[in-house]
């Protein structure tokens, strides 16, 4: 008769007789322990009999009771799944590898109420090892959290910020928690409606920012990788908005920042990330053309600027070396001018773009007068040189 049954979390399920521990995985019984293993091991008016056993999440050796006495077993390959020792899969190339054009078309994951989270050390991820496991619970609601990858029969892991208002009054500020786990599910379903289309196409960064793998600043206890750190003023093709806020009304689960999804440079060697939406700037070329006379201004030495086409954004190009640009009204909060260069080849070819003013310098008045003399005075001596070639020809009588 079977005394007492227990399933592992992957599913395989243990049996105990009086005489033994039995396992049923993929259809198959094997006897893993007997009381021929451990009758030698009790006193000669014990009774053999196995009455009970026992294991646990976080390591895999079994503890069977026997008249008073507790054994315990290492089962080596029969041994239940453990939280110590669960293979890493495709984890840290999922954190470290390139981001993908489809990155953006479901950021979010649903973890169900009730899944078994399991909390990782996002600092200890290494390429083929164990997850690095600290401790598990149970979702006691629904979550929304920022999809990393699914490990093949272990289950998918997740980002989570939960954000928790202080219960003092005169404690205004909430509580962010990052929480890197593993759901012990696959298939987890998508947010609905978090992926928003962009309010413009062309973007331009306001500070020095990464450019995050994913939709979060802060994976677990480690900051979220990044493929590249973009300077202040670079220019970026913005392809979505991804926006589920945690709620700044209430406790609940979310991202700590709308975000975009943008492209950086084209072709083979284009990147795609995430960027926080505050650190992203628009700009809007007919109001700030039609409202504001222009200055030339020059790029400084050993510096560059670069500026995309006004009827096809997509299309850039980079200035740098003292070329001059057009510079319209002054710069905003974040040090930035809008500017206008046409192309030198084809007149009706006009760049634009947001560019950082400490990039730029205006000619001095005094350089200007400098040259200006030059050129006058080289046009006296070319006029003087002329008059006096012509003085030389000979005329006709």
């Amino acid at each position: 008769d079977t005394l007492k049954i227990l399933s592992d979390f992957d599913g395989n399920v243990y049996a105990l007789t009086k005489d033994g521990l039995y396992l049923l995985r993929e259809n198959e019984v094997v006897s893993v322990v007997s009381t021929a293993d451990t009758k030698p091991l009790l006193y000669d008016l014990a009774s053999a009999d196995f009455v009970s056993f026992a294991f646990s999440f976080e390591d895999n050796t079994i503890s069977i009771l026997s008249d008073g006495c507790i054994f315990t077993a290492d089962l080596a390959e029969y041994a239940p799944k453990s939280l110590t020792a669960l293979d890493s899969g495709n984890l840290y190339d999922a954190l470290n590898g390139a981001v993908s054009e489809q990155a953006a078309q479901a950021p979010l994951v649903q973890i169900p109420d009730k899944a078994v989270l399991i909390s990782l050390d996002a600092k200890k991820i290494e390429a083929q090892a164990s997850l690095p496991y600290t401790s598990y619970s149970r979702a006691a609601d629904t979550y929304a959290g920022v999809f990393i990858c699914e490990i093949e029969n272990v289950g998918s892991v997740v980002a989570l910020l939960q954000y928790t208002l202080s219960g003092d009054p005169y404690d205004v500020e909430p509580q962010r928690t990052y929480t890197l786990c593993l759901v012990l599910e696959n298939d987890l379903d998508p947010v609905d409606g978090c992926v928003l289309a962009a309010e413009f196409s062309v973007g331009y960064t306001s500070n020095k920012i990464p450019l995050y793998s994913f939709p979060t600043v802060q994976i677990g206890t480690a900051a979220t990788p990044a493929s590249q750190v973009l300077e202040k003023s670079a220019k970026v093709s913005v392809l979505y908005k991804i926006s589920y806020p945690a709620s700044s009304a209430e406790s609940g689960y979310g991202l700590d920042s709308d975000y975009y999804f943008v492209k950086v440079g084209s072709g083979d060697t284009a990147a795609y990330g995430f960027i926080p939406a505050q650190y992203l700037n628009d700009f809007s070329t007919s109001e700030t053309a039609a409202t504001s006379q222009y200055t030339f201004r020059n790029v400084k030495k050993n510096k560059s600027i670069t500026l995309a086409n006004r009827d096809d954004p997509s299309q850039s190009i980079t200035l740098s070396d003292r070329e001059r640009v057009k510079v319209y009204g002054s710069a905003d909060e974040n040090n930035q001018v809008y500017v206008t260069y046409t192309d030198k080849n084809d007149g009706s070819i006009v760049w634009e773009g947001l560019v950082d003013a400490d990039l730029l310098y205006e000619a001095s008045p005094s350089i200007l007068i400098v040259l200006a003399v030059v050129l006058v005075a080289s046009a006296v001596v070319i006029i003087n040189v002329c008059y006096l070639l012509l003085r030389r020809q000979p005329t006709l009588q």
